[in-house]
């Protein structure tokens, strides 16, 4: 939406967001410009990740061979594709590598008359910890005297301090370029800290992954000096005041695209700059949604409506659930999603029947105990249990409950459609990189992997059989159609060229903000003003694919 009203858009970072096909991938999505990694995470200074475990299955069977690959994933994307970066940046932190690459774009764009929307994902604090010993000496974090196991807290300390400092290289380089006075800056995170490694809530209960406040609300601040100049005509510049509004993640992309003239209408989130600027709005939002799974995982989720949280915490949590159905799978043949479905919801039914609104349904009033006390250790009630258990509190778990399942009527219906394309990801045929699109637009695979090494001889069928469940004739039917409509070449290691199957021509990279936002959670988000935008969390034009050998050449 943004590329639509003239911004350049630039992504850096961490995606998450799907890359199997190339239609998911940033470059696809609304953004001119991308560079970083499509996957979850992964080594901060070498760039490899490993992947999950694989199943290749036969007939809907598993064929009893699992396997995982490594690969590096850093990558470039633009309008006309992508390309692997393999190790050349090995050595450097992914925090310092962002910031310097953000830059590097930014100084691409300074010349251009059109705004900017620029949007950072960091790796840091994501685990794992990784610093380098000079930096952890230069934050003195060593020398906090953090009582935690293993050190984890002044590696925490110490990355944090590092995302600090290469924030305020990127801050001195925008005033450097003239802009800052008309940029509106935002740094967040996307989910509370992990004890695990090192993060801390408090006084806020639980963590990452879970729906306790500890696990979803965050910091945040705005900036920048379109932020400044907008306090002081509201005649808040200088006056510190509290707002206790509620306010969701979906909301940013909807006040970014407000700010910049564009229409909201069919967007979840609504328009909260008054609520950031004036120190008397009126109340925009009576309810959020904080997260609501379908019946397959027990209608686990969080609202909040008004004062009132309402949580149906996941037992088994959801992706314990997922391994055990992995599980199952391994164990017997499940031929489609008819059968896969009957599976999960035998599993399901056994795990859930030992739940009640006892011991995993919760309300709090978060004006009184906002700390979500079950503890019993208080005078007033409210300000320390699960009004759950409560006679009183009828009439607001009924409340509570009909817009809940208000929203949850409005999901896209869930599946179980698991496809496993292990062997279509290995990194050897992309340059040794893992995180890249395997399948093309039309959803065929670039590259057609020889299974016979994993699958019994009179099991062996096609490749795309295995990972589709189509049948051969159609494939060949399908491929040779789409290879008499255009042909790419690709460059392997060897700077070899060899045709590649493009069925058809790339897609406008215009699909915009709202794609995002709708489809899935940003990992953080930082935004403009309708003139720049700065997007941060916690804070390409190349034509050529990266594959192996023309042995292996697709189709």
């Amino acid at each position: 939406k943004l590329s639509n009203v003239g911004y350049d858009t630039i992504g850096m970072g961490k995606w998450h967001l799907g890359h199997y096909q190339e239609n998911f991938c940033p470059w696809k999505r609304g953004f001119d410009q991308f560079f970083g990694n499509l996957l979850s995470g992964g080594n901060q200074e070498d760039y490899t990740q490993k992947s999950e475990d694989w199943f290749p299955r036969v007939n809907g069977a598993f064929n009893g061979y699992s396997g995982a690959y490594e690969g590096y994933y850093l990558l470039e994307g633009g309008p006309d594709g992508f390309k692997t970066i393999g190790d050349k940046y090995s050595g450097i932190h992914s925090t310092e590598l962002y910031t310097v690459k953000a830059m590097e774009y930014l100084d691409l764009y300074s010349e251009s008359e059109k705004p900017f929307f620029l949007y950072i994902a960091y790796q840091a604090v994501h685990s794992p910890l990784m610093i380098s010993k000079d930096w952890l000496a230069t934050s003195k974090c060593d020398q906090k005297g953090f009582d935690d196991d293993h050190g984890n807290r002044e590696m925490l300390c110490a990355m944090m301090t590092q995302i600090d400092y290469w924030q305020s290289s990127l801050v001195d380089h925008l005033k450097d370029m003239g802009v800052w006075h008309n940029t509106l800056y935002v740094f967040l995170s996307d989910n509370g800290a992990n004890p695990g490694y090192g993060g801390s809530n408090s006084p806020l209960r639980g963590e990452k992954g879970q729906y306790w406040d500890g696990g979803v609300k965050s910091p945040v601040f705005v900036a920048g000096g379109y932020t400044t100049r907008a306090l002081r005509e509201a005649g808040a510049g200088h006056t510190a005041h509290l707002n206790t509004d509620l306010m969701h993640i979906t909301d940013l992309p909807a006040t970014v695209l407000s700010l910049a003239g564009v229409p909201i209408d069919d967007l979840d989130g609504v328009d909260q700059w008054a609520a950031i600027t004036t120190t008397n709005a009126t109340e925009v939002r009576n309810d959020l949604v904080i997260n609501i799974n379908s019946e397959m995982y027990g209608l686990a989720g969080a609202i909040r409506v008004g004062k009132f949280k309402y949580i149906k915490t996941p037992e088994p949590e959801e992706d314990t659930m997922f391994w055990l159905l992995i599980k199952k799978m391994t164990e017997e043949p499940i031929t489609d999603e008819t059968n896969m479905q009957a599976v999960f919801k035998e599993m399901q039914a056994e795990i859930l029947s030992l739940q009640t609104d006892d011991n995993s349904t919760y309300l709090f009033d978060m004006e009184l105990n906002p700390y979500e006390r079950t503890d019993g250790a208080c005078k007033v009630f409210s300000e320390c249990n699960n009004l759950m258990v409560h006679d009183d509190y009828q009439g607001v778990k009924e409340m509570v409950r009909e817009r809940y399942f208000y929203h949850l009527s409005t999901m896209v219906p869930s599946s179980v459609a698991f496809k496993y394309d292990g062997p279509l990801a290995n990194p050897d045929y992309f340059n040794g990189s893992l995180g890249v699109p395997w399948r093309d637009e039309n959803n065929l695979p670039y590259v057609i992997d020889d299974l016979s090494d994993f699958i019994p001889a009179a099991d062996r069928s096609s490749p795309y059989s295995l990972a589709q469940n189509v049948s051969e004739e159609t494939i060949v039917a399908s491929s040779q159609s789409a290879l008499a409509k255009s042909a790419k070449g690709f460059v392997v290691a060897s700077g070899e060229s060899v045709a590649l199957l493009d069925a058809t021509p790339s897609s406008p990279a215009a699909a915009g903000v709202a794609e995002m936002v709708q489809g899935a959670s940003w990992p953080s988000l930082a935004a403009f003003v309708a003139l720049n935008v700065l997007v941060t969390f916690g804070t390409v034009m190349l034509t050529q694919r990266f594959r192996r050998s023309a042995s292996y050449s697709p189709i």
